[in-house]
């Protein structure tokens, strides 16, 4: 078996009873060169060379076939061609249009397994980057100085960076889930602000009084956008207080 990735490049191999002569044979598929099997496959799901050490010259196990007959099936999975699978049999054996087919089906099931494996590798490398990733975002996050900010249309205050805590006395998980207008000094402020992002979707740097846990008032500017769904809805806000 011989798989190949989407420009059909060679990724990897697997052989039984070939030898140390296969090493060549990987070499001939990384090179690119042309080998009659995989021409044939490519044209034919399942091709019978009846004469591999006479039609398969450029092959360096073509003479191992002096006496048999080389089977070959494509390994695709939704008409994408990723490998070849190839074996030697006594040319008695194939005598039947159902053998055929089984050996068909049998190549199918190992298309459909190697399949599973590379999603299942994928997805793995996936969730390990998915981690990285998270850690990434979470060391940014837990170390911003000044104070991200989330909130839906109404004020409410969906995300908060734990920097609040420096910066008002509050704790993150006392504010999430509370109205932004609880923490304003003007609270009427806030539709004067919301009526400048909804008109410009940005507002950069705009003056706003909070008060902090002990009840001292806090200067403060926000830089804030517009979040929209994908119908062109405004949903949230997104922003930074410093």
């Amino acid at each position: 078996i011989a798989l190949f990735d989407k420009k059909g490049n060679y990724k990897t191999s697997v052989q039984t009873k070939v030898g140390k002569e296969f090493t060549e044979v990987v070499d001939l598929l990384k090179s690119k060169k042309t080998i009659n099997c995989i021409k044939q496959i490519k044209r034919n799901k399942i091709s019978i060379i009846k004469n591999p050490a006479g039609s398969c010259k450029t092959c360096p196990i073509a003479h191992k076939y002096d006496d048999r007959i080389s089977l070959c099936a494509r390994l695709e999975l939704n008409n994408q061609f990723f490998g070849i699978l190839t074996i030697s049999i006594k040319p008695d054996i194939i005598a039947s249009s159902e053998e055929l087919k089984l050996f068909e089906e049998v190549a199918d099931d190992i298309s459909f397994a190697i399949n599973n494996i590379f999603k299942e590798q994928e997805h793995q490398k996936l969730h390990e980057a998915l981690l990285v990733s998270e850690k990434k975002y979470k060391d940014i996050f837990n170390s911003i100085i000044d104070v991200y900010t989330e909130t839906d249309i109404k004020g409410t205050i969906l995300e908060v960076s734990p920097s609040i805590e420096k910066y008002s006395g509050y704790k993150r998980e006392d504010v999430i889930g509370k109205s932004v207008l609880e923490f304003y000094k003007n609270p009427d402020k806030r539709s004067k602000m919301m009526k400048k992002l909804m008109s410009d979707n940005v507002i950069y740097d705009y003056e706003i009084d909070f008060t902090s846990k002990n009840g001292k008032i806090i200067n403060s500017s926000l830089t804030s956008v517009l979040i929209k769904d994908v119908k062109g809805v405004p949903v949230k806000t997104r922003g930074v207080l410093h």
